[in-house]
């Protein structure tokens, strides 16, 4: 699908979330919400709809705000100092546009609705803050070059570009995001990937079926040497107890050095990744451009790119049936560089849906 031939954003204030469909590079459509940068409505604003005022909310503080509603909250110091340092990222940014524009991204994210790209970024611009094109795309390569959004290639959107929040703009906006599904469909079957905000995995907010990732992902933020910087070693890793436990486990370390991610390589592979027969046949074969079913290629390629260039874990639910094995586990990607500088490695940590908590076992008729 061609950039011109992508969704508009919603009109202002049409919060419909229904579904797309938008075709991926070599494969069958993938199904997505629609996103949008939109004002917030008045009566979410003025406080006299709570259900619209939650879901207006694109600023988290740290008592569970998804559940409090925007006029119990404006009065609070936690409000007063997201505005501070969003205020603060103008002189940068040079006009109220880019920083309108930065808002509708955590915006996007606060309400579960894919990444905005690049197109529908200058779109927006052009509509609701009547920009010529030449400066809506000047605004958008501006807040790049300033570290505040980070384009990454679209999962779902042939030829189309993403636009991520940075580490630098999630402290100035902390949004708690709101789960999406990405749908991959091939005739091999079909995946299904729940993206969580790894913001879920706080040790403030993390529900108890996820506590065992959250110690995961607290032994990521432990190792980093620095702010925006990852950890620069495996080791670490594999000699804590965390390890030894049955699960979660680490499934697979991926050499992502490569420029394409079509040659990411996998270092190793174990667990219960050995006892899925599609991956574990892939995967024999090392790099992702060998891999047998085009939605289970497709998939790794898109959420291994992902974390690389955000230099971010990446929390999933993944889900499906692939040549009749069916796939039901959550997957923590944890980026690291052997290096100390980029990204160049990745540490796959995987638990399956019956050893959670909260498993239920399907009930048969």
């Amino acid at each position: 699908m061609s950039d011109g031939n992508r969704r508009d954003f919603p009109p202002a204030g049409n919060g419909s979330g229904t579904s797309e469909e938008v075709a991926a590079p070599g494969d069958e459509p993938a199904v997505v919400k629609p996103t949008g940068l939109k004002p917030v409505e008045d009566k979410a604003r003025r406080g006299q709809d709570p259900e619209a005022a939650r879901a207006a909310v694109a600023i988290a503080g740290p008592e569970d705000p998804d559940r409090r509603d925007v006029a119990s909250w404006v009065a609070t110091q936690d409000f007063l100092g997201a505005m501070t340092s969003v205020l603060e990222l103008l002189p940068e940014v040079k006009s109220a546009h880019g920083l309108a524009l930065l808002i509708g991204l955590r915006q996007a994210h606060a309400q579960g609705r894919r990444p905005v790209t690049c197109g529908e970024a200058r779109e927006f611009l052009g509509r609701a803050r009547q920009m010529s094109p030449a400066g809506s795309k000047k605004i958008v390569r501006r807040l790049v070059e300033q570290g505040l959004a980070v384009p990454v290639p679209s999962p779902c959107i042939d030829k189309a570009i993403d636009l991520h929040a940075s580490a630098r703009l999630i402290r100035a906006i902390p949004a708690l995001g709101q789960p999406y599904t990405l749908y991959r469909i091939s005739r091999d079957g079909d995946l299904a990937r729940k993206k969580f905000d790894t913001a879920w995995l706080d040790w403030r907010r993390v529900a108890p079926e996820n506590h065992r990732m959250a110690e995961w992902i607290s032994l990521w933020e432990g190792l980093r040497p620095g702010l925006d910087q990852v950890p620069t070693s495996l080791a670490p890793f594999f000699a804590s107890p965390l390890a030894k436990r049955a699960s979660p486990t680490i499934t697979a370390i991926v050499s992502v050095e490569a420029e394409k991610a079509a040659d990411y390589e996998f270092l190793a592979v174990d667990g219960p990744a050995l006892q899925d027969p599609p991956f574990e046949k892939s995967a024999r074969k090392r790099q992702l451009r060998f891999f047998s079913y085009s939605a289970l290629a497709q998939a790794l390629r898109a959420d291994f790119f992902e974390a690389k260039v955000l230099a971010h874990p990446l929390f999933h639910h993944l889900t499906g049936v692939i040549r009749g094995h069916k796939h039901d586990y959550f997957r923590l990607i944890l980026p690291i560089s052997t290096t100390g500088g980029v990204v160049d490695c990745l540490l796959i940590v995987s638990e399956l849906a019956k050893d959670r908590l909260d498993y239920v076992p399907a009930v048969k008729k």
